[in-house]
């Protein structure tokens, strides 16, 4: 299980990921994925690991999304200008779900580019099953709603 974290550095709020094994043992996995406060995490069918952060120093947008890959654990900026980033999923086309502003739901495929998918939810959370269907926990609606893999 992974788990982003924030750490004081030099007077910058950095983000961290660490990990759990299933004996409960801590370990820091990525010690420095971006600056700014985490936001969500979500991981690909490929392994590749996903971090929302949010900037401190700027205003929205200024926000991103952190890549971390392979077993070097090299992290690129997979998306940037973004608006608070949160609540990452992946489908099973590699497809990264995100909600922005709390209204707003992006869609980005694996070479990241982004789509709006839907506007004027505003989302408590997200997944996607087996089959792509997205499932969005609709705070103001108070409902979760099913977005079809078409």
């Amino acid at each position: 299980m992974f788990a982003t974290t924030t750490a004081d550095r030099k007077g910058e709020v950095v983000t961290a990921v660490v990990k759990f094994t299933p004996n409960g043992k801590r370990t820091t996995f990525v010690p420095e994925v971006a600056r700014g406060q985490p936001t969500g995490l979500a991981i690909n069918r490929n392994g590749d690991l996903f971090v929302g952060v949010t900037s401190v120093d700027k205003f929205h947008p200024g926000d991103s999304i952190a890549k971390v890959s392979g077993n070097n654990r090299q992290r690129t900026v997979f998306a940037k200008e973004l608006a608070a980033p949160s609540n990452l999923t992946c489908d099973n086309a590699g497809n990264l779900f995100v909600s922005q502003h709390q209204d707003t739901i992006s869609k980005f495929t694996p070479d990241g580019k982004q789509s709006t998918l839907v506007t004027g939810i505003v989302t408590y959370n997200l997944a996607c099953d087996s089959s792509g269907n997205l499932f969005v926990a609709d705070f103001r609606g108070d409902a979760i709603l099913k977005i079809d893999a078409n």
